[in-house]
């Protein structure tokens, strides 16, 4: 969870740069997230905190910039 927090707090200072709502804030599309996303699964576990990272790498070209309850 902390660093989940560390992430999501992180992302707060350059909100305002980034525009809001889907079409105007995303820099990847489905398929390149799809793509992006898709990745095989290790044969032992891995660190709960390196998950969340790579998550949030990995995802954050769809982002849009909305801190509010709209999505």
């Amino acid at each position: 969870m902390r660093e989940v927090l560390r992430l999501a707090y992180g992302s707060f200072p350059g909100l305002p740069a980034v525009p809001a709502g889907a079409a105007g804030g995303a820099r990847a599309t489905l398929e390149e997230l799809r793509a992006a996303l898709d990745l095989p699964l290790e044969e032992q576990g891995v660190d709960p905190a390196r998950v969340i990272t790579e998550l949030a790498r990995d995802a954050e070209p769809g982002l849009v910039g909305e801190a509010g309850p709209c999505f």
